[in-house]
């Protein structure tokens, strides 16, 4: 499945939409990209992204177990949006 997303200001990313998917998601054109739930993370899904100017990544998720993978996705994605921009 694949999903494109542009020409928003702020997009909010949910996991539990993409439950027991693969998931490649290309955003482009976002002042705030908001990705939630770990689920989202746990699916294998590609998120692509372009000219975002800012990314957070929450666990809606009361256990603290996925925060640090959460946490780490969000810093590979920045490291990849500032490699392209």
């Amino acid at each position: 499945m694949a999903i494109d997303i542009g020409g928003g200001s702020d997009i909010e990313i949910s996991g539990n939409v993409f439950k027991g998917y693969d998931v490649a998601i290309r955003v482009s054109d976002a002042s705030n990209v908001s990705v939630t739930d770990s689920e989202f993370i746990n699916v294998g899904t590609a998120l692509k992204a372009k000219r975002i100017r800012n990314l957070v990544a929450r666990d809606n998720v009361s256990s603290t177990l996925f925060q640090p993978r959460l946490t780490k996705i969000a810093y590979l994605i920045r490291k990849i949006i500032e490699g392209r921009t």
